[in-house]
């Protein structure tokens, strides 16, 4: 069996390439400093628990936005230090100890309704909180100087936090903004490589770009808070992210019109032009990150326009030698539509460089503001009461709240097999548990064997290296050097990580205590029980059902793109101008529940129970869907040169049997019946791929007559690339036909 291809071991494999070396060198200091400085006062004691609260605050250092990181800082500090006194004076009481774990740790997993900050918050109390109850009780004053040493440990992490900071306060907000033009180059060479495959990696590029957006747009939010006027990345900051729209449809566009050249064999020359086409776009979006990044580049479009140039001949040259060949004519208005696409994508690169020069720390010119309206619907989302997500999540029905509930019974068994048996370093049991359990159950099957191989080969290796090195100032070093690294490899593989904090947390233990295998098994028999009470929690209390909430946001991503096909496809059937907000918002909305249903697929593939036929059901249907969209997507760049000719009868025909399908597939998905089969979508697109011919035939004669602007020109310009945008559609469709067909009711 080939282990790379297995799916239930994947995950063993599979490395985050994150590598946070700022992280590990925080974590280092955070532990050395406080354990020379004790030494040399004469408090070894106090220097310890100073470093060890250090590191566990330098855990919860998050990035993003310099408001988020400092309110983050801020409330891990004072919950952590609430922690420490109550931890300590319910110690001696064991059903009050018991329930003030159940309650605390509930709290913990409760806070991820604050996003990625929340977590953080909580994972760190919730070590502190875990550690004290394991340590003697103690009365108010006991509890005073523990609170004392972690205030000086958490005010010691902070420090480095700032420290580590950058000196431009503006540049998280132009991080996110580059990370998104990064996104945008990488998405572009994945999808050419796979435009003929349904492929994962698209899905995932799809969401990588969405996401770094969505970041993006809450820096700027984040940024133009409490501030009147234009802050002073102000409006360059909107348009940039407001261009990323806009580049992604001229892109998708490029795309979809170049795929009719590069599968044709006959025009080599537009092939290689369209190739280098796509490099040079990649190198100029790699360009603008620089700039943004402020960073040496040279920004240049002279190649690309001179591409452009050659392509526009290239149409010339067919526009000669067309004859009477109806097939190439739609080449040919493909390339008159590419050549188009090309010169406002130049004039979008242009204008994005000139923003980007302009992105200075003070108040850019011009009183002009149109931009602003996104910024103020975002504003007005994010000004919400500090307390209203936790009212939105109190209810069983939030997987946040059911989470925290899983949390909090698992730890409070931890804590009680500690504690009624007796068991050394119990903490270690707890603590296992806290960082185990994870949302859904994928993720936890990753870290149960991730935790117990990274503990057992670190176990095996801290004794080999106590032979060699047994001072303290040896063992001391070893966990500095390991827990530095581990820190920086929390993000790129969590299994590599534990490895090496098994090595910290023996050879920490044994500078204290010179005991040597017996630190070592303790930490292996305390982390096989705790992954366990991890294990057993995530697939018995409470356990989301990954495949039925995919299919409930599939569903609901199919609903959006339902909605989004109707109001696209009513600017070419109606003789009104396009409304572009309402466009524009239901694109939005489509783009959300893909989104979703995206990260959905991923925690269902990654779940061990699902099945290699559910996968491939679930990859086929969002591939399908994701494409079906981004015809949309082009079809909306394809309004700006719509004159607004009368559409054919065939073509309304064709959009009412395509809102059939996507209604009949939201039917049969929400109700779990049987699929109708699918609405003839052939006939009528033959029909109009006919009619459209007829018109190709009619444009040559009058291209033998050199007649230019005529109305078959028109229709011709107005609906060709939409004949070839519905084709396919009609193709994504049938795809998802077939997926939601092979479920398993189907046969029931």
């Amino acid at each position: 069996m080939n282990l790379a291809n297995n799916h239930l071991f994947n995950f063993l494999l599979k490395f985050e390439k994150t590598i946070e070396a700022y992280r590990g060198i925080r974590a280092g200091i955070a532990l050395a400093f406080p354990l020379v400085i004790g030494r040399l006062m004469g408090y070894p004691e106090t220097g310890f628990y100073i470093g060890l609260t250090g590191v566990f605050f330098i855990l919860g250092a998050v990035g993003g936005p310099y408001k988020i990181r400092a309110k983050t800082a801020i409330a891990t500090l004072l919950a952590g230090l609430l922690a420490i006194g109550l931890g300590t004076l319910v110690s001696h009481i064991i059903w009050l100890k018991l329930l003030m774990t159940f309650l605390w740790m509930f709290a913990v997993g409760y806070a991820a309704v604050y996003g990625h900050p929340g977590i953080m918050t909580g994972i760190v109390t919730g070590i502190l909180f875990l550690f004290t109850i394991h340590t003697p009780p103690g009365d108010i004053i006991v509890a005073g100087e523990r609170m004392l040493i972690g205030l000086v440990g958490g005010i010691w992490a902070i420090a480095l936090w700032f420290i580590f900071w950058p000196l431009q306060p503006y540049l998280p907000l132009k991080k996110a903004i580059a990370d998104c033009y990064t996104a945008i180059a990488d998405y572009i060479q994945v999808v050419l490589s796979n435009s003929t495959s349904l492929s994962v990696s698209e899905l995932q590029q799809v969401k990588g770009w969405r996401e770094k957006l969505q970041l993006a747009k809450d820096a700027l939010v984040i940024n133009r808070q409490g501030r009147r006027g234009t802050s002073e990345i102000g409006q360059a900051a909107v348009i940039l992210i407001q261009d990323i729209e806009y580049l992604m449809t001229a892109i998708s566009t490029l795309i979809k019109l170049s795929g009719i050249h590069r599968q044709n064999s006959e025009n080599i020359t537009v092939k290689i032009l369209l190739n280098e086409a796509f490099k040079e776009i990649v190198i100029n979006l790699e360009n603008l990150v620089q700039k943004i990044r402020n960073q040496p580049a040279k920004f240049n479009c002279d190649r690309l326009k001179q591409i452009t140039q050659a392509l526009d001949e290239q149409q010339s040259f067919q526009r000669q030698t067309i004859g009477n060949q109806v097939d190439a004519y739609v080449s040919l208005i493909s390339l008159v539509r590419l050549v188009e696409a090309l010169n406002r994508l130049i004039s979008l690169l242009e204008r994005t460089y000139l923003v980007v020069e302009e992105m200075k720390p003070t108040t850019i010119p011009g009183e002009n503001n149109s931009e602003l309206s996104e910024i103020t619907i975002l504003l007005e989302k994010g000004d919400q009461p500090w307390f209203q997500p936790l009212l939105d999540n109190l209810s069983f029905d939030s997987a946040i709240f059911r989470h925290g509930l899983r949390l909090a019974i698992a730890t409070s068994v931890a804590v009680a097999i500690a504690t009624i048996e007796s068991i050394p370093r119990g903490f270690w049991i707890s603590l296992t548990v806290l960082l185990v359990l994870q949302h859904d159950f994928g993720s936890t099957f990753r870290r149960f064997f991730q935790r117990i191989l990274g503990t057992v080969l670190g176990a095996l290796m801290t004794p080999i290296l106590t032979v060699f090195i047994y001072t303290q100032a040896g063992l001391e070093a070893i966990a500095i050097v390991s827990v530095s690294v581990a820190f920086s490899l929390l993000r790129f593989n969590y299994g590599v990580a534990v490895f090496l904090i098994t090595v910290y947390a023996v050879t920490l233990e044994q500078s204290r205590t010179f005991e040597n295998a017996w630190i070592a098994t303790l930490r292996v028999i305390a982390t096989l029980i705790g992954s366990g009470l991890a294990f057993m929690a995530a697939f018995f209390l409470f356990r989301d059902r990954q495949e039925q909430q995919f299919w409930r946001l599939a569903t609901n991503a199919i609903s959006c793109s339902r909605d989004y096909f109707q109001i696209v496809m009513m600017s070419y059937l109606s003789n009104k101008s396009p409304d572009y907000q309402a466009i524009n918002k239901q694109r939005h909305q489509n783009r959300l529940a893909q989104f979703n249903a995206q990260i959905s697929l991923q925690k269902l593939i990654d779940d061990p129970q699902t099945s290699q036929l559910q996968i491939e059901i679930a990859l086929t249907l969002m591939t399908n869907l994701t494409r079906f969209s981004r015809a949309i997507t082009v079809l909306i760049d394809q309004l700006n040169d719509f004159s607004g000719t009368d559409p054919h009868p065939e073509l309304e025909t064709f959009v009412s049997r395509i809102d059939l399908g996507l209604s009949q597939l939201e039917t049969s998905l929400k109700s779990q019946s049987p699929l109708p089969p699918i609405p003839d979508t052939v006939t009528p697109s033959q029909q109009f791929q006919l009619y459209l011919k007829g018109l190709q035939q009619k444009r040559l004669i009058e291209f033998a007559n050199r007649e230019d602007e005529t109305p078959t020109r028109q229709v011709l310009l107005d609906y060709s690339i939409v004949a070839l945008e519905i084709e396919e559609m009609a193709d994504y469709l049938q795809g998802m036909y077939h997926a939601v067909s092979q479920l398993s009711w189907r046969s029931q």
